[in-house]
């Protein structure tokens, strides 16, 4: 399928389909142009697999800075075998929202809303449980929505992380039984051994970059350049990976960016590591170490 719908990214989990364009601002006509052509494409070549596109479905989303959203026409549409697609300002992917600014806002905003109510309605009934049962339940009704791909919605903004943290913070607070609602949750946090949610993030990039440099995920995802090869002499920083420079605040929340800024903070025994399961219980500890430090490492 993939050699026979060109000129674009085609992205495939089970019945869904996405084809990813890029393009600039002054591009916008030949862009829709190539999407209305490639659709077409797509769909002959479904056809012929005996497979069918569900058009009324189908959604397009632009996305881009605030800037450039701001200067794509209100009424722009794509038309595909009969039917107008309007450009939607989110879409749904795999169970996570992602908008047209590419900040989350929408994401966060369900999972707040699904979380709250969850952890609201069990601190109502925690005292039917025993303090195992109660964390098992909270960790798998609410904990596990908090870190469902949060790699991915982690690049949002900190007032949205803050957000996220205030449900985890509740979430410790419902497992202790005991905690009131101003009481302070570090103590609770430690005694559960949980990090917090950037710490999370933080320590979720280190392990993807793990996997990246020990080819244990496809190199063509992420181009991870090390310091003393882009400088192609020998440094102290030889084995630092390249930060790739940015002048505005969602290019510097890109993977790109925030991927190599935080594995360069690791203590060089946790860079040692040859290991997946070794890096990752290895860092978990060094992160309690330094739990007194705000950041992960």
């Amino acid at each position: 399928m993939a050699t026979a719908v060109r000129d674009c990214i085609l992205v495939q989990f089970a019945d869904d389909s996405q084809l990813l364009m890029t393009g600039t601002i002054n591009e916008l006509y030949n862009l829709i142009v190539r999407a209305e052509r490639i659709l077409k494409m797509a769909r002959c070549c479904f056809q012929i697999n005996g497979l069918n596109i569900n058009e009324s479905k189908t959604k397009c989303i632009f996305t881009g800075s605030r800037q450039f959203i701001s200067q794509i026409p209100v009424d722009t549409k794509i038309n595909f075998n009969g039917f107008a697609i309007e450009k939607s300002i989110k879409v749904e992917n795999l169970g996570v929202y992602f908008d047209q600014y590419m900040l989350f806002d929408s994401h966060i905003d369900e999972v707040c809303r699904k979380v709250n109510g969850t952890l609201i309605y069990l601190n109502r009934i925690k005292d039917r449980f025993d303090s195992e049962m109660l964390g098992m339940v909270v960790r798998s009704l609410a904990v596990s929505i908090l870190d469902y791909c949060l790699k991915i919605w982690g690049s949002t903004s900190k007032q949205q992380l803050q957000r996220i943290q205030r449900l985890q913070n509740f979430a410790a607070k419902v497992i202790d039984g005991e905690a009131k609602k101003y009481d302070h949750v570090t103590p609770i946090l430690n005694n559960l051994q949980w990090l917090t949610i950037k710490q999370k993030i933080d320590f979720d990039l280190c392990v993807m970059i793990f996997k990246i440099l020990h080819n244990l995920i496809p190199p063509w995802l992420f181009n991870l350049i090390r310091v003393g090869d882009r400088r192609n002499r020998q440094t102290r920083f030889n084995d630092d990976l390249f930060v790739s420079r940015t002048n505005t605040d969602l290019g510097s929340r890109a993977f790109v960016v925030r991927g190599p800024s935080v594995w360069n903070k690791l203590a060089n025994q946790l860079k040692a590591s040859t290991n997946i399961n070794s890096f990752g219980k290895k860092s978990v500890v060094f992160v309690f170490r330094r739990r007194l430090d705000r950041s992960l490492f």
